[in-house]
Parts: C-alpha cells; sequence; structure tokens
C-alpha cells in the first residue's frame, strides 16, 4: 500500500461550523478569482488576486467572516476588491424561519468581518487594493411620493469589524538598523568591527527597484551610515538615526494611502420616515499566526536542508528566518502572564478558528501560543545547525562516527522497526473506518511515538555530550600549544627582523596575531557561522536541569569574512581589534575565508618571505598555521554540538508540547479529519522517517571509514525524494543495500586486515624539548604522515581543509611502506633513559582525531572525529613488562564485530608526561623518543 505523504500541501478543510479552512507553503501563489467563498481562513506564503472578489452577507447572527493571513499579497492587476459588504434591504419584511426564499428584509444586512494580516506588501500594492465590510443600504420604496405612512425605509446594515495589519518592505530594515542603534553605546561592542556586517545588512534588507525610496532620498541616508563607520560610534548614531526617521515617514506616508484602502462604512438609510444610516465598523483583534501553518512551514524547512543543494539550503535558511522574524511577538508575551494580555485574549477565544483546544482556565497560556513557542524554539536549534556549515545532521562531510558499522547497523534496524509501527499508526489514521475508535487510537498511538521521537534524543545528546567533551578537551590542548607555537614565530622574526621590516606594510606581530583568528570553510555557497549570535543564543536554551554544562567562553562572538590577501587579512583584524583579541580565548573574533582563498592567502605569505635565509621562519609560521586551523576547527566544532544539542533539546520540549495537546482534546468533539490531527499525526510519523535516516546516516558514514570508500548508498537510493516521500520500505531497502555494500567491501579484500607489531616511529627531533628541565611538564604535539605527503595525491574535493601549501608534515615515516588502510590497535611512547622513582612512566598519548587514510591504489582520504585519549604506563628497565602497574595503550582488538571502529597512525598526535603522575621525574637523561605502533593493515595492490 502506498503511503500517503505526512505533509500534503494545501490542506483544505470545512469545520462542522461551516467555515473553510485552506493552509499552504507552497512556493506557488494561492489564487482566488471566483468568490471569497465566505467563511473561510487562509493561511498561506503567497496570496493573490486579481479583479473584484466579493460575497455578500445575509446572516444576522452570523455574519460571514474571511481571514487572510500571509507572508506576502500581490495584486497582478490594475486594482482589486475584497468584498464582504451586508446585502441591502428590499420589500419585504424578514423571513419566517420556515420560509426556504432568499432571505429579505427592509433593512440593511451587516458587513462580515475580516482579518488581514500580511507581513511583506509590495509599496505599488498599497494603491491598489479595496478591503470591503460595509453594511448594506436599507430598502428605498421605488415610487416615494405618495406612499401610505406604513411604508418606510429600511435601515442601514452595520459595518462588520475590519483588522487590516500590514508589514511593509521597508520594516526589517527599519528592525535592522533600530538594532544597531540600541547597542552602538554598549561598551562590549567592539567598534567598529562589531558594527560593520550589521551596518551592510541593512542595505540588503531595502528594495532596490522603488523609485519612491530614491526620491525619499533612501539609498542616500543609508550610504551616509555607511560611511559613518570610518568616523565614531556617535556618527553612527547620528546618520541611522536619521535614517530611521526617514523610513519612518515614509512608512507613514504609505500607510495613509493604504487607509484609503479600507472600507467599512455602515449602509445607507432607506428613504422613508424611518430608516437610519448604519454604524461604521470597529476594529476586531485577530489572531496572527496559525501553529498549524508554522508546523507546515518548520517541516518544509527540514526537508529542503534534509536534500542539501547550495539551492535547498539557501530556501530552508530563508524560511526558518521567515519562521523566527514570525514569531518575534512571543519575546513580548511571558508564558506565565500572556493569557492576560490583549493578544493572548485573541488566541484564546480564535481557538476554534485554529483547530486547538481552548485553555482550561483563564490564567493557563493559550495552546496556540505554548505551540508556537516550542515551534519557535524548534526552527531556531535547526537554523543554529544549517548556519553552522554543518549537514542536517550536525556534521562536515568527512566526520565519522567512533562506533563500528555493526554498531549503528544494529541500532538502525532498532529504529526501522519503531518506523514500520509509526507508518501503521499515520495509515490506520488515514483509512480508518470507525472514526470514534480512530480517533482514540491515534492519540494514543501519536503519544507513543511522542515516546520513541523523545528516547531517540535523548540517545543523540548522549553522543553530542561526549563530542562537546571531546571538542573541549581538543581545545584545552591545543590552545596552550598554540600559544607556544606563536611565540616561537615571534622569536624567529627577531633573528630576520632587519630584512622583514619593509617587506610587509604592516608590522609583522599583527599578521602572526591575525592569522590566528583564522577560520577556514568550505565551498562559497555556504559560509559557516554566519549565524554567530543564534550559537550563542543555544547556550541559553539548554534546560539547567540537563545536566549539560556549555563553556560560553567557547561560543565565538563574531565572525568577518576576508579575501586570501594580506592587505584583507589585516583588514578584518583591524576591524574587530579594539585590545580584547586575545590568541588564548577560543570565543575572541574570528576571521573565515573559503580554502581555496586560504591556499592564495599562505601561498602570498610565502612569496613575500622570500629569502633562504627565513626557511626557519617559515617553518615555525606553518606550525602556527596548523595548529591555529585545528584550535579554532574544534571552536566551531565545539559551538555545532553546542547548536546540535539546543536541537535535541527543542525536539524533545516540542514532543512535550504536542504530547499535551493530544491529552487535552476533547474526544467526543473532534473532527479525526480536523488539520489538527492531520499535521499532529503527518509531523510524528516525520519525526520517525528522520530519526530512522539519522541512524542509518550513522551507519554509512561508519562504512565509508570502514572501507575508504566515499560511497553514499542511500543517497542512491533514495534519489531526489524528499523526507516525506520516503517511507519504511524505501528506508528498508537502504538499509539491506548499505548492509550489502558492507559485505561486498569484505567480500572485496578477501580476507581479514593482516597483522603488524612493533612498527617504529623516530621522534628525536623532538628530544631537545623534552629535556627541557624548565618546565614540570612535557607537552609535545607530532604530525605522523606515511612516507612523503603530497598536494596532489589527495581526493580532489574541496573539504581536503589542511592540506595547505608548503606544509609538509612534521614527522614523515617510510617505515610503512606497501601497507594501505593501516588501523592501530595499540599505541605505545617510549622514552629511553627517563627516570622516575618507582621505575615506571606514565604518558598520556591523544590522538587529536584527523586521521589521514590511505587505500590501496595510493589514494589519501582524510576523515575527522572524536578525540581520542589512551593512557599509556611501562616499567623503565624492561619495556615488554606487563605486570603490576602497568597500562597497554590498548585501543580496541580490531574484531568486526568491535563496537568502535579503529582509527590510524598518520595524524596529529600529542603526548603528554605529566610530574604529578611521575614521582622523581628526570628526563635530562634521555637518549631515544619514539612511537611504536600495534594493529592492521591491508597490503597495496
Amino acid at each position: 500500500m502506498s503511503v500517503p505523504s505526512p505533509n500534503p500541501d494545501p490542506i483544505k478543510y470545512l469545520s462542522k461550523e461551516g467555515l473553510h479552512l485552506i493552509l499552504s507553503v507552497s512556493d506557488f501563489t494561492v489564487p482566488l478569482t471566483v468568490g471569497l467563498d465566505a467563511p473561510i481562513d487562509l493561511y498561506v506564503e503567497k496570496f493573490s488576486v486579481s479583479g473584484s472578489l466579493s460575497t455578500l452577507n445575509t446572516n444576522k447572527s452570523f455574519p460571514i467572516r474571511f481571514g487572510l493571513f500571509a507572508n506576502t499579497f500581490n495584486v497582478p492587476g490594475d486594482l482589486a476588491k475584497l468584498d464582504i459588504s451586508g446585502a441591502s434591504g428590499n420589500a419585504r419584511e424578514e423571513k419566517a424561519a420556515s420560509d426556504e426564499s432568499p432571505p429579505q428584509s427592509l433593512h440593511g444586512w451587516h458587513g462580515g468581518n475580516m482579518d488581514i494580516y500580511v507581513e511583506r506588501i509590495n509599496m505599488s500594492t498599497f494603491q491598489k487594493v479595496k478591503f470591503i465590510t460595509s453594511g448594506g443600504d436599507g430598502y428605498t420604496p421605488d415610487h416615494v411620493k405618495g406612499l401610505p405612512d406604513n411604508v418606510v425605509g429600511g435601515n442601514g446594515g452595520d459595518a462588520g469589524q475590519i483588522s487590516v495589519i500590514v508589514g511593509s518592505l521597508l520594516s526589517s530594515a527599519f528592525r535592522q538598523a533600530w538594532n544597531i542603534l540600541a547597542v552602538c553605546e554598549d561598551p562590549s561592542k567592539n567598534w567598529p568591527g562589531d558594527f560593520n556586517d550589521p551596518v551592510r545588512k541593512v542595505r540588503g534588507l531595502i528594495p532596490e527597484n522603488e523609485d519612491l525610496l530614491k526620491e525619499y532620498g533612501v539609498f542616500d541616508a543609508l550610504a551616509k551610515a555607511e560611511e559613518s563607520l570610518e568616523g565614531s560610534r556617535t556618527d553612527l548614531q547620528v546618520q541611522l538615526d536619521g535614517f530611521t526617521r526617514l523610513l519612518q515617514d515614509l512608512d507613514l506616508y504609505l500607510r495613509s494611502q493604504f487607509n484609503d484602502s479600507i472600507v467599512s462604512t455602515g449602509g445607507a438609510a432607506g428613504t422613508g420616515p424611518t430608516g437610519k444610516r448604519g454604524k461604521t465598523g470597529n476594529d476586531s483583534k485577530p489572531s496572527i499566526s496559525s501553529t498549524l501553518m508554522c508546523r507546515m512551514l518548520l517541516s518544509k524547512a527540514k526537508e529542503l536542508f534534509y536534500l542539501g543543494t547550495i539551492q535547498t539550503l539557501c530556501e530552508s535558511r530563508e524560511i526558518l528566518f521567515r519562521l523566527g522574524r514570525r514569531l518575534e511577538f512571543l519575546d513580548l508575551l511571558g508564558p506565565d502572564k500572556s493569557a492576560q494580555t490583549t493578544l493572548g485574549h485573541a488566541y484564546a477565544q480564535n481557538s476554534w478558528r485554529l483547530h486547538l483546544p481552548p485553555p482550561t482556565s483563564e490564567s493557563q497560556e493559550p495552546p496556540a501560543l505554548t505551540q508556537l513557542r516550542a515551534i519557535r524554539r524548534e526552527a531556531s536549534g535547526i537554523l543554529g545547525t544549517l548556519l553552522s556549515g554543518k549537514d542536517v545532521y550536525g556534521h562536515d562531510k568527512w566526520a565519522v562516527p567512533r562506533l563500528s558499522f555493526h554498531s549503528y547497523k544494529d541500532i538502525s534496524v532498532e529504529f526501522l522497526d519503531h518506523l514500520k509501527k509509526a507508518e501503521k499508526v499515520w495509515l490506520d489514521y488515514k483509512t480508518a473506518a470507525d472514526k470514534n475508535q480512530a480517533t482514540r487510537d491515534s492519540i494514543r498511538d501519536g503519544k507513543a511515538t511522542c515516546d520513541r521521537t523523545k528516547a531517540s534524543c535523548l540517545r543523540l545528546i548522549q553522543e553530542v555530550k561526549i563530542e562537546m567533551s571531546e571538542y573541549e578537551k581538543k581545545i584545552d590542548k591545543l590552545t596552550p600549544i598554540l600559544k607556544e607555537a606563536r611565540d616561537q614565530v615571534l622569536q624567529q622574526v627577531k633573528d630576520v627582523e632587519e630584512e622583514i621590516k619593509h617587506t610587509f606594510k604592516v608590522p609583522f606581530h599583527d599578521i602572526v596575531e591575525a592569522f590566528g583568528q583564522i577560520l577556514m570553510v568550505h565551498g562559497a555557497g555556504m559560509a559557516a557561522l554566519q549565524g554567530v549570535n543564534l550559537l550563542q543564543q543555544a547556550g541559553t536554551t539548554i534546560p539547567d536541569d540537563s545536566g549539560t554544562h556549555v563553556n560560553k567562553d567557547y561560543l565565538i562572538r563574531q565572525v568577518s569574512d576576508i579575501e586570501g590577501t594580506i592587505a584583507s587579512l589585516n583588514e578584518g583584524y583591524k576591524m574587530s581589534k579594539d585590545g580584547k583579541i586575545d590568541l588564548l580565548d577560543p570565543g575572541a573574533s574570528k576571521l573565515q575565508l573559503a580554502k581555496k582563498e586560504l591556499d592564495r592567502l599562505l601561498q602570498s605569505f610565502w612569496d613575500t618571505l622570500g629569502s633562504k635565509r627565513l626557511k626557519s621562519l617559515k617553518k615555525a609560521f606553518q606550525d602556527y598555521i596548523t595548529f591555529v586551523l585545528q584550535r579554532n576547527n574544534a571552536v566551531v566544532g565545539y559551538n555545532a554540538a553546542v547548536t546540535l544539542l539546543a536541537r535535541y533539546h527543542a525536539e524533545i520540549h516540542s514532543q512535550d508540547v504536542t504530547i499535551k495537546t493530544l491529552e487535552q482534546l476533547d474526544l467526543a468533539n473532534l473532527d479525526l479529519a480536523s488539520p489538527l490531527m492531520a499535521v499532529a499525526m503527518g509531523q510524528l510519523y516525520s519525526e520517525m522517517l528522520y530519526v530512522t535516516q539519522l541512524w542509518l546516516y550513522k551507519a554509512q558514514k561508519a562504512y565509508n571509514f570502514a572501507s575508504l570508500k566515499s560511497d553514499n548508498i542511500i543517497g542512491e537510493t533514495l534519489g531526489s525524494k524528499h523526507l516525506s516521500e520516503c517511507n519504511y520500505d524505501l528506508l528498508n531497502i537502504a538499509e539491506a543495500n548499505l548492509s550489502n555494500a558492507y559485505e561486498v567491501f569484505r567480500d572485496e579484500i578477501g580476507m581479514d586486515r593482516q597483522t603488524f607489531n612493533a612498527k617504529r616511529v623516530s621522534l628525536k627531533p623532538y628530544l631537545t624539548v623534552l629535556k627541557d628541565s624548565k618546565k614540570a611538564d612535557r607537552l609535545l604535539t607530532i604530525h605522523i604522515a606515511q612516507g612523503k605527503q603530497k598536494d596532489n595525491d589527495t581526493e580532489d574535493n574541496d573539504d581536503d581543509d589542511d592540506i595547505l601549501p608548503g606544509m609538509d608534515p612534521t614527522i614523515g615515516t617510510e617505515d610503512f611502506q606497501g601497507m594501505a588502510d593501516v588501523r592501530i590497535t595499540d599505541v605505545c611512547v617510549f622514552a629511553p633513559g627517563a627516570k622516575t622513582t618507582d621505575g615506571l612512566l606514565h604518558i598520556t598519548i591523544t590522538h587529536l582525531g584527523e586521521d589521514m587514510m590511505t587505500d590501496t591504489k595510493g589514494k589519501h582520504i582524510k576523515f575527522t572525529h572524536s578525540v581520542l585519549p589512551i593512557g599509556f604506563k611501562y616499567k623503565l628497565e624492561d619495556q615488554s613488562y606487563n605486570g603490576p602497574g602497568t597500562m597497554p595503550g590498548k585501543i580496541d582488538t580490531g574484531d568486526n564485530k568491535d563496537g568502535y571502529a579503529l582509527v590510524g597512525p598518520f595524524a596529529s598526535w600529542q603526548i603528554r608526561i605529566r610530574s604529578s603522575y611521575n614521582p622523581g621525574l628526570d628526563l635530562s637523561g634521555v637518549t631515544n623518543l619514539y612511537f611504536e605502533f600495534k594493529g592492521k593493515y591491508r597490503a597495496v595492490s
């Protein structure tokens, strides 16, 4: 049986009260070309109307209603009218209840009630549309003169209630400028660094092709504000104040023009002795945002994010930003006090129109607002993941999880079973014959699906917590190393200071500091961390009782774009520098650029340095850049993990809100076909689809790491299908194809990996640092590469991020010749000549999470994963001794069914020898230093 889409669009529904409802988040304009079909509520993203559309009200007790809630409103023709005026009076008195003829009355009928809310409307549209809710005219006899006294004119009907709320295309620009003004005097804001990007964004929020803006001087005023960034904060305040006042004046003018579009007058009195004019209409108080529409919009954003192309990512980002703007009003309504506000009353009174249960008490927040808060929080979490440059699951292209393929395969099979149950719930709901029993079953099963989704999120939260902890360890390890590397560069500069004095136009110290701020991003289409403010906000949305500590010092406070030139680097550094930039502060301002631009920048730097005498300086600078990228990438990873954590907590909160809503439903009166049930049940099925795909995705990543192949088995199986087009059968096929691919890989290699013992990598270049008696603890960071590393040996993709011009590995080894896909089961570090009181040496060996693997054809592929610390302790007089007190450097056995994947030796390693772990530590007599690896490999073909 085919599975209906859990996200149908549009949703059309006729309630028991006779109210038509249309919900649509389509990119296509929803037109009305025949009539209003009132009573009707339209919740659409795009709305278009041509000509005159009208429905006359002839209902005294319940006047017809027209509600339009749209993001954009367009009038393609010259003029348009939306008219729900009352019908005019006629010759006969009001009909008897048994009379089935059209209603007739001497008096004009009341006008209908109209609610219009449009977020963005073109300026030209202001003058092209009329909204009419006038009362009908009273009856006037055909021959007034000579009529008997008892033939009178009818009263004019009262105008209906009307509310028209529109936001102009200037509102976003005004809000952005006003937000900048609000923080101009904030001493925590750097000048001008923290203001450059916000001011630049104002121009992007103003329509370019509006002649009225040019006439009013809007563009000239903005240009002056941009120029004021070269001056002082006061200059910017003056110019932005003038700019916002200009926008206010223009907005008032446009609204005065738009007021002429609202016609809500009482009907004319019929000619006769007692005819009276109807009353002018009153403003109504509509609710603005439909929870159902916002939920549909969020589902659409998730689907677009899931597809992952540059175009769909941009579309998803735009939708998520739009949702954020739409729900900004929630900031003004605290959950505890919203029920007492005017807007809270409006949402409570309109619960029936929103197809939600009403509040159970006057003090309870309307369920609509509670659900909108959950949607906003979930949308913010997804947007944070998108803007951090990660994929929909929160990872980079070449990032791999630590568990083995078999571990993730088992979890995937478990969640496929959950999906099968969720799909049955969805199908039962869609095909139910006994509606009453089906309603009860759907609510019960829906709550169970919520619980399963929550359980998966809790499982994922534990993974993210581990990931955050590993990133934090990596940052803590690399930050002091980074300082040492910078100091080494500055020390080298002293030896050649005269030679480079005139080479650079800016102080060399500033260049070094500026390089310390660099972040590298992948691809021109998606720049990482553009939503840096969201990353900081994410840390505040994680529940206090979650048991997770977020290190606010690691949340990046500002990001600026630069190009691949020394001049651009220095300009970016100057913009953000006000004496507060500290290399040792991971959250300090960052300068981002694409990989190709970074290559260009570094090549320019090497070319500028030139002379062979500067070789030692170049080598020190290469090491410094390596540590900069590793540390700053770890900071980005930590920020992305925080947003992912906030996102999973938001999804749990959203499931709790859904459960509560389902529990509050009136089973006796609930229509199973209502939009609330359709959207809620579809959402639950969609969430289980997403969660199941997540675990399949992790299994595929584990397969990629095991096989050293970049195959996208899931992508090939699903094709270009949207998330909502997937189902259990299709994902079950994807899992089978993935398992088959793994078995094919095993069959291709024909045998288990071979075993190797005691492969040594000499670290003699580091003996001087190790024997430095000035330091109580020793900390070394070493890069190990297999043979001679060359740029053109690496797989050609934009994600080979750290293979940079002129950056040969620090330690090269040819001891692994003829070996491919090298994995290590044990790692040791020996330092002959070391002394301790107890005759044992304790060393902490840390794999820093970047593996350069080589397949059997000699192609290099880089993978990234979490940091892996290994404890090792050996007897100084007998390295082979493994008795009491020793600690083998065992990582894993490497068996196929093991829980964790094996890492490789060709990576960055950190060696730490603590004096507190080694009483009487004396390294002055160390004569050698080397790694010793045991593990498995495949032979080069």
